[in-house]
């Protein structure tokens, strides 16, 4: 008894030491992992921290590009990150990038590296000499031993032009990837909710409708299938907006999310518009099913324009498929300074740079 009583006494002085002891060591500072999603009219801004089995949100800014002053709004989106000990991870979208799946014979990741340099004019459009290219192997266990391979490549100039801007900017960024890529990273961690549709029977969708650009990625079993690049954006909305009801660049943009008295006129003014967009997905659609045998069961929607009142419904009915407006932050932690309701109102066009901070 005297034995365990004594140990019981050495526990507690021991708990206590090493409390003391904690008060005045710091505690380790984790590094802040920063996504810059730099755009032709906005730039974006992620700051995550790993949080036990998640993130925690400690930060995010969008601001608007002036003209063609894309390092001033960079400047002042970087002016809300708590932290930049850490260099951030940047992507390149649009015309000049691709990505590629394809099928090769079966080899380790050591021998398609190898071989790759000499393989890749095979499923590229570009010359090796003007691109970065990378592969990741997606599945090595295809019937007739062979393996599904993702290629993403980039014009060598559009890389160079982001290395320069950074270096201006004083910063210099750990990783270059592809916004689909950023996309399809951010639902592989945070798209927890959708796993009902990751059979092999079954695909997933996320299109991310931009100012300019719309992606479209395919994803089944939650690795990525098909991706494509649309020439489709919230600019021609507001073109075809200012032209029929004649108002202001200012009006036009409110009336994509909030039309008031004139929802019919709004409709009809950017119906051709969005009738365009909705016949691309159906024949991307329809050619995934072809080559796949795989359907789409849930189109996800994120970036600015998937806020348009209607949309989803709009979708819904052209498609027949499952539309949701997706929500990356829904899983997150977030800091006591950064407001859950605030990030709600523009979460959409967050997807990409929340994707690379997760890189």
């Amino acid at each position: 008894m005297l034995w365990i009583c004594l140990f019981h006494d050495m526990k507690k002085f021991w708990e206590q030491y090493i409390n003391f002891v904690k008060r005045y060591i710091p505690e380790p500072q984790v590094k802040a992992r920063v996504g810059l999603d730099i755009g032709a009219s906005s730039c974006k801004m992620v700051a995550l921290a790993p949080k036990g089995s998640s993130y925690e949100l400690l930060g995010w800014a969008i601001e608007p590009v002036s003209g063609s002053d894309i390092e001033s709004s960079v400047k002042k989106v970087l002016l809300h990150c708590p932290d930049l000990s850490s260099p951030p991870v940047t992507a390149l979208s649009g015309k000049g990038t691709l990505i590629r799946y394809v099928e090769m014979p079966k080899l380790s990741k050591e021998e398609l590296k190898k071989s790759f340099s000499y393989e890749a004019d095979k499923y590229l459009p570009f010359s090796m000499q003007d691109i970065y290219a990378d592969c990741f192997i997606l599945d090595h266990h295809l019937a007739g031993s062979k393996m599904r391979v993702m290629i993403a490549a980039a014009k060598k100039e559009l890389v160079d032009q982001r290395v320069k801007l950074c270096s201006q900017l004083g910063i210099q960024p750990e990783v270059i990837t592809l916004d689909p890529l950023a996309l399809i990273n951010a639902y592989q961690h945070l798209g927890i909710g959708h796993k009902e549709f990751s059979s092999e029977k079954n695909g997933v969708a996320i299109l991310d409708m931009g100012d300019r650009v719309t992606t479209l990625n395919i994803l089944v079993g939650e690795m990525p299938r098909f991706s494509r690049d649309l020439s489709w954006g919230a600019a021609d909305l507001v073109k075809n907006i200012i032209r029929s009801l004649n108002v202001t660049p200012e009006e036009a943009e409110q009336f994509k999310f909030d039309p008031g008295s004139r929802k019919e006129e709004v409709l009809q003014a950017v119906e051709s518009v969005f009738a365009n967009l909705i016949s691309e997905l159906r024949m991307s659609f329809d050619y995934f099913l072809t080559e796949n045998n795989v359907s789409i069961s849930e189109l996800l929607l994120t970036g600015g324009v998937s806020l348009f009142w209607g949309l989803q419904e709009m979708f819904e009915h052209s498609l027949e498929v499952q539309v949701k407006q997706w929500d990356p932050f829904k899983n997150l932690e977030f800091a006591p300074n950064v407001s859950r309701e605030e990030l709600m109102k523009v979460s959409g066009q967050l997807g990409v740079a929340l994707g690379l901070a997760l890189s």
